[in-house]
């Protein structure tokens, strides 16, 4: 989840990297909804995610990550069940987060149905900020169906795990659907 460095030393270099970050997406625009992507596993989104999502709770903003990358209860049970998805939020330090849920796989199908992408932008008009974390663009189609929804999508790439060629494949996909990146966040450049 949250980087111990970032809990632990505010003012470390990983710390005021994230909050450059942070600054620059609020200096262009006010985004309400991101969507983070990556070309593999092994970029571990969800981390960046968190630690972001750190940056914004320290001005008592409200976050929520949406995580498409779990498969616990979540999102996906809400819609087939018809049950409140707000059941199956939980607090990480602050930080608010719902998992894509059990019936990931069905998830692209679900969300294709204009009701559900509705049931997004009803959660999400709840928070200040909604991080939205999806599976690679390699993986899954999900990327391209949450750009719907979100106002742009930050590309994560680990500089010491992240395969080139399947990063440029990735961001060409991105790019010939018209996917917003609006960034990318390089980790592990240490």
């Amino acid at each position: 989840m949250v980087s111990s460095e970032l809990l632990n030393n505010p003012l470390s270099k990983m710390n005021e990297a994230y909050r450059r970050v942070k600054i620059n997406l609020d200096n262009h625009k006010n985004y309400k909804k991101l969507q983070i992507t990556s070309s593999s596993q092994v970029e571990n989104s969800v981390n960046v995610a968190f630690n972001l999502a750190k940056c914004y709770i320290e001005e008592n903003r409200s976050v929520l990550i949406l995580d498409f990358t779990s498969s616990q209860k979540g999102l996906s049970d809400s819609i087939i069940n018809k049950t409140n998805c707000e059941e199956n939020i939980t607090d990480y330090q602050g930080i608010k987060y719902l998992c894509g849920g059990s019936l990931l796989p069905s998830l692209t199908i679900l969300l294709q149905i204009n009701e559900n992408i509705e049931l997004i932008n009803m959660i999400s008009s709840k928070f200040d900020l909604v991080i939205i974390v999806t599976s690679s663009i390699i993986l899954s189609s999900l990327p391209l169906l949450i750009d719907k929804v979100s106002d742009g999508c930050i590309f994560i790439v680990s500089k010491a795990k992240t395969n080139k060629e399947l990063a440029k494949e990735a961001i060409t996909s991105l790019k010939r659907n018209n996917v917003k990146i609006i960034g990318t966040i390089v980790t592990d450049n240490k």
